[in-house]
């Protein structure tokens, strides 16, 4: 029952916005391949303060926090078999032109990374309890975060033409040829389902050892795990060892279920204590000047690489399939995409000369 004693808040924010990128940071270099951002957030929080007697405060508080991020989505228009290319791209969502890089010009293209769309969802409760005893203010608790983040993440989905100075001395000579030297895309199933979270464990006492001096110092023990993907869909190395999971697979590349490899890949470190010590000076009377120093050990979640805890999770194999056509080719060149079902599709290559005015030098 509430009381006098007890103070309760809740707060509710959403924001959105709609983001136009003329020029991706993952695609061509110059302008009529634009891209689109579309974040949505829901932040969703409630405290309950209860005020136990002058020397003891208890805060309780939970909170919900989703977000939405639709990363550059294509807005060109344009696909590979509408500019005269025999496969499509895979996933559908990722559609849009080929990405061109021809060496010493302007790339020109949708983006080789993408979608990039993820939801992800938080749910966060903590306590701390507050106790005041002379010229000390001592304070522990802890907090619990459970972290849900599903998201899709193509990867060359729609081609990528590499033209260099072979065979030719000139890489814009081989595009007119069509004179391909490394052509890549990738396909299969690229939504992932990451779980996560994270729990701690504190405790703190602010000592005022004057009325110009103050001294803090506290202990902090966390647990941060790896992300676990739902349906296993993660990889590790292990050199020799062969997996039971896909008895086909290289030997020396396993995954959750083999012997000796969890759900999360890395193991959960649960030794991660945190001191943190630090001192207030208040020089020249209150309110005129104060310096601060302090020290501390901090511990962050294992992001798994490059691109945070998307990039390894969406390029694991069997799942996903990378293939790469190599050399000097005809001006027909053999393209190969991968389907959902790691079946290898056959495609045509072939250059237009009218599209070259896209490259300018660099």
């Amino acid at each position: 029952m509430l009381t006098g004693k007890d103070t309760v808040a809740l707060r509710y924010s959403w924001s959105t916005s709609d983001n136009v990128v003329p020029i991706s940071i993952l695609g061509a270099d110059i302008p009529s391949f634009p891209v689109g951002d579309y974040p949505t957030s829901h932040l969703a929080a409630v405290s309950h303060v209860r005020t136990v007697s002058p020397q003891v405060v208890h805060n309780l508080r939970a909170s919900f926090f989703r977000h939405d991020f639709l990363m550059e989505k294509r807005l060109s228009g344009l696909s590979p078999p509408g500019l005269g290319f025999g496969y499509d791209t895979s996933p559908e969502a990722a559609k849009g032109a080929p990405l061109m890089l021809v060496h010493g010009y302007s790339s020109m293209g949708d983006p080789a990374i993408g979608p990039r769309d993820t939801v992800q969802n938080n749910d966060e409760v903590g306590e701390t309890i507050t106790i005041t005893s002379g010229a000390h203010i001592f304070r522990f608790g802890g907090e619990f975060r459970r972290i849900q983040l599903s998201a899709v993440q193509g990867h060359f989905s729609n081609g990528v033409f590499q033209f260099s100075s072979s065979p030719t001395n000139n890489s814009l000579a081989n595009l007119l040829l069509g004179r391909l030297f490394v052509f890549t895309q990738a396909g299969g199933d690229f939504h992932r389902a990451l779980r996560g979270g994270d729990s701690t464990l504190f405790v703190q006492d602010d000592w005022r050892l004057n009325r110009n001096v103050t001294l803090h110092r506290g202990l902090r023990h966390e647990i941060n795990t790896p992300f676990a993907e739902r349906s296993g869909k993660l990889t590790s190395f292990s050199p020799g060892m062969q997996s039971s999971r896909f008895p086909q697979a290289p030997r020396g590349l396993l995954f959750p279920g083999d012997e000796g490899i969890t759900t999360r890949i890395a193991p959960i470190y649960k030794k991660a204590f945190g001191p943190r010590v630090g001192v207030a000076w208040g020089i020249g009377g209150p309110g005129a000047m104060v310096v601060r120093a302090g020290f501390g050990i901090f511990y962050d979640q294992l992001a798994n690489g490059v691109g945070g805890p998307l990039r390894v999770a969406t390029q694991s194999v069997p799942w996903i399939q990378v293939r790469t056509i190599t050399g000097p080719r005809d001006r027909l060149h053999p393209a190969v995409r991968a389907g959902p079902s790691g079946r290898i599709h056959q495609a045509a290559f072939h250059v237009h000369h009218s599209r070259t005015a896209c490259c300018l030098p660099t």
